[in-house]
């Protein structure tokens, strides 16, 4: 004969939420280590700091002729910054999208097209880089509505990006008080 369930000594059933309560309380402590259920997962961060594929070749990219001349959103580039803790670095897949058609005839645009053609990587040159034991996200500062100079400066009137500002700890605790953003250690450090 079967039992109604919840009759009985109650051991499955206590088993039973244990063990939800359990993989409840797993997942929870996941999503407050990555601080977000929507952030890039750690390998799309890996990918950010891997180094270029042997044999990429650098990019001469020229960040005045894209934000300043023709008015492009960083975002349209660095698609992740509103999504996670990386702002993502464009493929080349990225690029030939626009330039099958704008200025297809530009010597520069012809050697990126053949390579992405090719299947050949783009290496990106790392400019920013904060210590391993800071956890910074995009995501939470492009959702407050930091814009992206204050941090990187003016990206359109450089031919070359360059690091501006130190992102030292005192800088950015500088910022967060000014902004009357959250203070706490365990907001960077975590």
């Amino acid at each position: 004969m079967r039992r109604p369930f919840g009759s009985g000594t109650g051991t499955g059933v206590t088993a039973s939420l244990a063990v939800a309560l359990s993989l409840l309380l797993a997942s929870a402590a996941a999503t407050l280590r990555s601080g977000s259920q929507d952030e890039l997962p750690p390998a799309a961060e890996e990918l950010a700091d891997a180094a270029p594929a042997a044999g990429a070749a650098a990019v001469a990219f020229d960040h005045r002729v894209h934000v300043a001349d023709n008015g492009l959103d960083c975002q349209l580039c660095h698609a992740y910054a509103r999504r996670g803790p990386v702002a993502g670095l464009p493929a080349a897949a990225r690029c030939a999208g626009c330039h099958r058609f704008v200025a297809a005839e530009n010597p520069a645009v012809e050697s990126l097209m053949a390579r992405f053609e090719a299947g050949e990587p783009l290496a990106w040159t790392r400019v920013h880089r904060l210590p391993d034991y800071v956890r910074f996200t995009h995501k939470r500062h492009v959702r407050a509505g930091v814009a992206c100079g204050t941090c990187h400066g003016d990206v359109g009137a450089m031919r070359t990006v360059e690091q501006v500002a130190p992102l030292t700890m005192g800088w950015c605790v500088g910022c967060h008080e000014q902004r009357q953003a959250p203070d706490d250690c365990l907001i960077c450090h975590y």
